[in-house]
């Protein structure tokens, strides 16, 4: 397929399901858009459109597959997707071409940008490595081609990436290992791992990719990695995540109990090491650190799931009940499904017999019952309101 009118000429372009192009006559630009996690839609189709550029808009076709499983209607795999965006990219003859993308679609627009050697890459929260552990990756079933994106990312020495990081841990972690290149900006802000949502609050993303050309400053207020360390060396914290992921769980409780001495303000911190003692079945102290995190910062959703499941091994099931509902009225007021959440935790509160606290959240996870979950009350209600985001 081509589409003719621009610059005067026809320009190869593709043609499928996963895949949406908007051509802007006179422009010689062209921003290719990844889509994230179990998107449906074409991502930032709304928000980029005051952008008076060339626009490309791809879905993974599985939306859990971090484009390993290609895309519908134009591939199957990772490289024929690269394949097929790198004729539009050469027929084109674009001037400038940028990729974007958020989490998935953060690691694709690194990938893509890499392979096809584009201008520059934008990447907000994006996944680097995967590890088994890892809060986002692709699932075991998913055939994952082998890539070192650090090491692509430093061979594009004339690709210029910025990545927008959030300050949890795990994303400054994978931001980290790319940031050691020349030809990479990182910027951490003080948010949960949805930064696209805080640069579409503090500024519109059209607004933010114009001002990269001029290399001006986005609007959110941002950091060097160094920042969300405290004064914890960067090297320990780190190895900690590595640790966590690898399942090194009494090794990591180790390392978290002598960082925690230098800055027990840590959420982070106090989560990790209440996931390594609830790993270990040290239930009791688990539930010491993980209350100490969602004290320091009740937004933190990743905190809930293990808390909820200490508090029911633990036998504390009124006390689970209260912070599932908090939980889910949470998700309900950032707007974002919780079913995939959802389904993890029933799936470890029935590895832990808690038989009646899984019949009570069923309901949430069978799209088919018409039966509305029991003590609802206070869901949406400012008390259980995170902010106005989605993760």
């Amino acid at each position: 397929m081509k589409l003719s009118g621009l610059f005067g000429r026809e320009v190869p372009t593709i043609a499928g399901a996963g895949v949406l192009f908007e051509a802007e006559p006179g422009s010689r630009d062209l921003v290719i858009v990844f889509s994230s996690r179990n998107r449906t839609n074409f991502e930032m189709q709304t928000a980029l459109k005051d952008l008076r550029v060339n626009k490309l808009h791809v879905k993974d076709r599985t939306g859990q597959s971090w484009f390993h499983a290609g895309v519908e209607g134009i591939s199957c795999d990772l490289q024929s997707t690269a394949d097929a965006l790198s004729s539009v990219v050469k027929g084109g003859r674009f001037k400038r071409v940028t990729c974007i993308g958020a989490s998935m679609g953060g690691y694709a627009a690194l990938l893509f940008g890499a392979l096809l050697k584009v201008d520059r890459a934008v990447a907000f929260s994006p996944q680097t490595v995967f590890h088994e552990r890892w809060p986002y990756a692709p699932s075991p079933d998913v055939p994952v081609r082998d890539f070192d994106l650090p090491g692509l990312v430093g061979a594009a020495s004339r690709t210029q990436f910025h990545i927008v990081s959030s300050s949890e841990l795990h994303d400054v972690y994978q931001a980290s290992l790319v940031a050691k290149h020349k030809n990479v900006r990182l910027d951490v802000i003080e948010w949960d791992h949805n930064t696209l949502f805080k640069v579409k609050t503090a500024m519109s993303i059209s607004k933010f990719i114009t001002g990269l050309v001029g290399r001006e400053n986005h609007a959110a207020k941002h950091y060097e990695a160094s920042h969300v360390m405290g004064n914890m060396p960067a090297s320990d914290v780190f190895q900690v995540l590595d640790l966590l992921y690898r399942g090194k769980h009494n090794k990591c409780i180790d390392i978290c109990r002598y960082l925690l001495l230098r800055n027990d303000r840590s959420c982070e911190l106090n989560l990790i090491l209440g996931q390594c003692l609830y790993f270990t079945k040290r239930y009791d102290q688990a539930l010491q650190h993980l209350k100490r995190a969602y004290q320091i910062d009740s937004y933190c959703l990743r905190t809930f799931p293990f808390l909820i499941c200490t508090l029911l091994a633990l036998g504390l099931e009124e006390r689970a009940r209260e912070f599932y509902f908090e939980y889910r009225g949470a998700f309900k007021n950032r707007k974002n499904d919780p079913a995939g959440p959802i389904t993890k935790l029933y799936e470890r509160a029935k590895r832990l017999g808690a038989d009646d606290f899984c019949s009570l959240i069923a309901r949430d996870i069978d799209p088919k019952s018409k039966h509305a979950p029991t003590a609802d009350t206070g869901i949406g209600d400012p008390q259980y309101a995170a902010y106005s985001g989605v993760l």
